[in-house]
């Protein structure tokens, strides 16, 4: 079976290679558990322990050191042996990668100063978050560490994956999100799974194009179209799914698909109608001039109730100035943490609930430059931690209490 697989993925890569292609191999790096009863077998102490003590079927632990090591000496293997271009990571979110083993628990005791990981994770407790940003900043850091072993093997070979923008804001099915916007610094290239017509909004594509944009800082993304499984509202016919992909463009996000068989006619028409369009996309880049808050922290406080009662007001914010053709980007708090305003005058904070001290003074600053600031309804009435201020912390900025 082995000397199969290892005969037919060298036929497929040397076709990509032949014809001018990209060999990108579609992997989850963290499920080989969940398609081999062999590997659970042999590996018991490489799963994840679930909340009750019992090992998972589903998921490695990726806190156990020989299972991070084991990953990258397989990656570098595929991009050293096969010549691959890329690695498309599935299922690697933190959500899904939560483990209750014995060593990681002692571990975050350490860190959290005596504190086991809680059973809820329930961001609204202090203990909660800690143990959110502790596993969501390790669960990139070891992002990073693939990619730097996939380096070393294939300097040419990039890494991307599911990413935020999708099921992230518009599911509240995934209150606490899949991946931190961070995340798109461990890897280089981020994917959405944009699954169309969820939730039947005409707005889903260009926030989710204009998201991605503005979290990876203008390197380029991808989304990856299933739209056969996913539409809400049926399969679109081939003309539409052409033209909302092609809507990705201008933000710098095309579009890749995952497609029943004898329903390519439109994937080689979108692919022509790129083509057409190359020379103006060229060596091109985004000149924004607003700059709309997307906050992780106010989703994190909210829960299940972000969609209603916090995305529409990004979401009302981020149409309003799409409609009006103003050149807009979409930032996190970790863009305002880190002053990255450039080409920012005007700054959108759309009932931006969570502002840090460090995010306040920056906003100060800009409007002190002389940038423009429009805020609505509670804005900067929570601290980093979630808690409740007294008042605006921006108060002195809005000249109101």
């Amino acid at each position: 079976m082995v000397r199969e697989a290892d005969a037919y993925l060298r036929r497929i890569a040397k076709i990509a290679h032949d014809t001018g292609g990209k060999a990108v191999f579609y992997l989850g790096p963290v499920q080989s558990p969940l398609n081999s009863a062999v590997f659970r077998e042999k590996h018991p102490d490489w799963l994840r322990i679930n909340q009750d003590g019992s090992r998972a079927k589903d998921y490695v632990n990726f806190r156990n050191p020989e299972v991070v090591n084991w990953l990258c000496e397989q990656f570098a293997y595929l991009a050293r042996e096969y010549k691959a271009h890329g690695f498309w990571f599935d299922g690697y979110a933190p959500a899904a990668l939560r483990t209750y083993d014995a060593a990681t628990r002692q571990t975050f005791k350490e860190y959290s100063n005596g504190h086991d990981i809680p059973r809820d994770i329930n961001p609204r407790d202090p203990v909660g978050l800690q143990y959110l940003h502790w596993h969501e900043a390790y669960f990139a850091q070891v992002a990073d560490k693939i990619r730097q072993a996939v380096r070393a093997a294939n300097p040419t070979t990039v890494i991307y994956g599911n990413y935020s923008a999708n099921r992230t804001w518009y599911e509240p099915g995934w209150p606490m999100g899949e991946y931190p916007a961070y995340y798109a610094n461990a890897i280089d290239l981020p994917s959405v799974e944009l699954y169309w017509d969820n939730p039947g909004d005409a707005l889903f594509q260009q926030f989710a194009y204009a998201f991605t944009q503005g979290m990876s800082h203008d390197r380029g993304a991808r989304v990856w179209v299933q739209p056969h499984v996913h539409g809400t509202l049926g399969t679109p016919p081939a003309v539409e799914l052409m033209l909302r992909c092609l809507e990705g463009a201008p933000w710098g996000v095309y579009a890749e698909f995952v497609e029943n068989a004898e329903r390519e006619a439109y994937c080689h028409q979108y692919v022509s109608e790129v083509k057409a369009r190359e020379e103006w996309w060229k060596q091109s880049e985004a000149v924004p001039y607003v700059g709309i808050v997307a906050s992780e922290q106010t989703r994190l406080l909210l829960g299940r109730e972000t969609l209603p009662k916090y995305f529409s007001h990004t979401l009302g914010a981020f149409r309003a100035l799409f409609e009006a053709h103003l050149p807009l980007r979409v930032l996190s708090e970790y863009d305002l943490e880190n002053a990255n305003l450039q080409g920012i005058r005007v700054l959108v904070l759309p009932d931006v609930r969570v502002l840090s001290d460090r995010s306040t003074e920056v906003i100060r600053r800009f409007v002190k430059s002389g940038g423009g600031l429009v805020a609505t309804c509670d804005t900067s009435l929570c601290d980093h931690a979630l808690k409740p201020r007294p008042d605006f912390s921006l108060a002195d900025v809005f000249h109101a209490d």
